[in-house]
């Protein structure tokens, strides 16, 4: 399955577990740092764990060392999507019926 690409809705600021979850779904990985500077996020890991036992999609992740204060090596995860495609179809789903973001291209198959 290729991305389909999704619009947040117009009538409000899409929730915090959506937003990250959609970011997920459309631009790849995060970590915390990277979450609270695009998303506004200022605590992923449990957001991401609002993700894993409130909708049951299963998110990956790995340890990673980024510079930190006076470049010191802090370590954070950083967490993505998994690239099957059932998984990918389910976050797609659960974006467009439980937030309300809207598809940008058709669902349909080319004939």
């Amino acid at each position: 399955m290729i991305n389909r690409l999704l619009c947040p809705p117009a009538n409000k600021e899409p929730v915090k577990v959506a937003r990250v979850l959609h970011y997920l779904y459309e631009a790849g990985s995060l970590n915390r740092f990277e979450a609270a500077y695009k998303l506004h996020d200022t605590c992923l890991n449990s957001t991401i764990s609002t993700i894993r036992n409130l909708h049951k999609i299963p998110i990956e992740s790995r340890s990673e060392s980024i510079k930190g204060y006076q470049d010191l090596p802090t370590i954070c995860s950083r967490y993505w999507l998994s690239r099957s495609s059932a998984i990918r179809e389910i976050v797609y789903w659960v974006l467009v019926k439980k937030y309300g973001y809207i598809p940008l291209t058709d669902d349909k198959p080319a004939a």
